[in-house]
């Protein structure tokens, strides 16, 4: 065989733009660029091979408990290798290759989504055998069309995207298969064996350029014939948009599609009860929260009912749910809806009851989501795939647009809490990297709400305001998540101020180090009238930040 070395250094001597006519070849096996080990090449055939988690020594996995908080946060292993060709500046091409599977992936081990702060969403997923790699820029920008024999399906992965489309098909170890992908400004095409399986537009923010290439993951596969060539410019309109939401099994797990994209799943969380997981607030972005399907409890029972009820252009589901001492319990009806634009609208309506009288002292949360991409990795970088600090928007009761960045939620809670009462209508907006999850508290909601982040400012508290009133038997709430987009954002930070503190934070809420994000600390400095933050690794006077509204841009980090 011929060493990975001697395949690496061929250099690609072709213009970078209008680099000849529709067909002319650009690329093909020798001028591939190996991006790791597991790579060699003989007679025209690139095989490559990625090892097993499970086989990795314990060292590589950072003595953690092996569960997906590990596998995806404390110590995240990138599996996939990499085999690339061209140049950052190609636009318009097709790659062709024949793949076969000669050891499959496993389908043991954890699929972005199970837990909330993966910053690359969906990228190390269990179960792709092989992928096909277009428009790279790197890592964290590029596409990938991936094969899977164990699922039987063949899904389109986007940078910013997660999984924007899935197909069926049956690939089956040690046999050839001719694929073809084509990008063309926003479009992709996938074809398989000469038959087109997918034909997709990119709307959100897509990826225009960038290398072609093969990879692997947990599997040995081999590639033959790869070339690639120039394309012709796809001048189609792109199709208009229409919702077809149905429920449908997929990777083990009962999701939510709309045609052939994921767009979340329902998963029974035991102690938790029912919860939306990788859940889209717009066809084809990334997911980026997961709400609690009815109220917040620690004290649920691991199973309760679940009834779709409606499918099509709403998707409608009823779930109830039952304490462990049945002492309450809690309905919620869902309708998902969706505008011409494509923007998803989550609309929630639960009902708390007390069951058994005395054996609930306070209210409970009618929700504590967490977001995916909210904090910081454990590395002193921020991943190329989130550019913009994390904040909050808050459109408050007294009319003032608040905007802070992420911290923790004792310094909102304890110490301005008056300012984090959400007005009827009005919303609560976390950011990921520029957009906005609009927790909105409906105006035929009868309580009020504040909001307040965990220290580890993953998850946000949607708390009721209102005392429970002596004898009451429940309470009754409406909310919706929504999107904001980049421009709404932009302007509501421009807008806001920081609240005032009415009162320094007790210092013995602090000194806290979260067990699981290590990196994600906060403990006090204390110095006069000074209190100091330390999150992630940025110091946050308390005291004098926080009133510093004109300088918002410091404080936001």
């Amino acid at each position: 065989m011929k060493s990975v070395a001697a395949i690496g250094t061929i250099a690609i001597c072709l213009a970078v733009n209008g680099y000849g006519a529709v067909g002319d070849r650009l690329a093909e096996l020798q001028d591939m660029r190996l991006s790791s080990q597991g790579w060699h090449a003989t007679n025209g055939v690139l095989q490559g091979e990625s090892p097993e988690y499970s086989s990795l020594p314990e060292t590589a996995r950072d003595g953690c408990v092996d569960d997906s908080w590990t596998y995806h946060t404390i110590h995240p292993v990138v599996l996939w290798r990499y085999a690339l060709a061209g140049a950052p500046a190609w636009t318009d091409y097709t790659v062709a290759v024949v793949v076969k599977i000669e050891k499959p992936a496993p389908l043991n081990g954890f699929r972005g989504g199970e837990t909330f702060f993966n910053y690359q969403w969906g990228r190390e997923a269990i179960g792709s055998d092989a992928a096909i790699v277009v428009r790279w820029q790197d890592p964290d920008n590029n596409y990938m069309v991936r094969l899977s024999s164990g699922y039987g399906h063949v899904e389109l992965w986007k940078t910013h995207g997660g999984v924007v489309r899935v197909k069926a098909h049956p690939f089956e170890p040690g046999k050839d298969y001719q694929l073809r992908v084509t990008v063309s400004g926003p479009w992709i095409v996938v074809s398989v064996d000469g038959k087109e399986l997918i034909r997709y537009f990119d709307r959100v923010e897509p990826v225009l350029q960038g290398q072609a290439g093969v990879a692997v993951r947990e599997s040995r596969v081999s590639f033959a014939d790869f070339r690639v060539e120039r394309a012709a410019a796809m001048r189609d309109a792109p199709p208009a948009y229409r919702p077809a939401f149905h429920r449908q099994t997929w990777v083990g797990k009962d999701y939510i599609f709309d045609g052939d994209e994921p767009v979340a799943w329902f998963c029974w969380n035991p102690g938790e009860g029912l919860e939306l997981r990788e859940m889209k607030l717009r066809a084809g972005l990334m997911p980026m929260v997961m709400p609690c399907a009815g109220i917040q409890s620690y004290d649920l029972q691991p199973t309760g009912d679940l009834a779709v009820v409606k499918t099509g252009k709403t998707f409608e589901f009823h779930s109830y749910e039952k304490s462990k001492d049945e002492s309450f319990d809690n309905r919620a009806v869902w309708v998902l809806s969706a505008t011409p634009g494509g923007d998803y609208i989550w609309d929630k309506r639960v009902k708390f009851s007390i069951l058994k009288p005395g054996k609930t002292p306070v209210w409970p949360q009618i929700d504590d989501p967490y977001f995916y991409q909210m904090v910081s990795p454990p590395s002193n970088k921020l991943p190329k795939c989130r550019s913009l600090p994390n904040s909050c928007i808050v459109e408050s009761t007294n009319q003032t647009l608040i905007a802070f960045p992420n911290l923790n939620h004792h310094s909102f809670e304890v110490a301005c809490a008056d300012a984090q009462v959400v007005r009827p209508g009005g919303c609560a907006v976390p950011t990921i990297d520029g957009w906005g999850v609009a927790l909105q508290v409906c105006e035929d909601t009868p309580l009020r709400f504040n909001i307040g982040f965990c220290h580890w400012g993953l998850d946000m508290h949607v708390c009721p305001v209102d005392p429970k009133p002596a004898g009451a038997q429940g309470y009754e709430g409406h909310i919706r998540y929504l999107l904001w987009d980049k421009a709404r954002v932009n302007a509501a930070l421009a807008a806001g101020r920081l609240p005032v503190p009415n009162r320094k934070p007790p210092t013995e809420l602090f000194n806290h180090a979260e067990p699981v994000n290590r990196m994600d600390s906060v403990s006090p400095a204390i110095s006069g009238e000074t209190t100091q933050f330390w999150v992630h690794w940025h110091p946050i006077d308390f005291a004098t930040d926080m009133r510093k509204s004109a300088d918002r841009e410091a404080v936001r980090l």
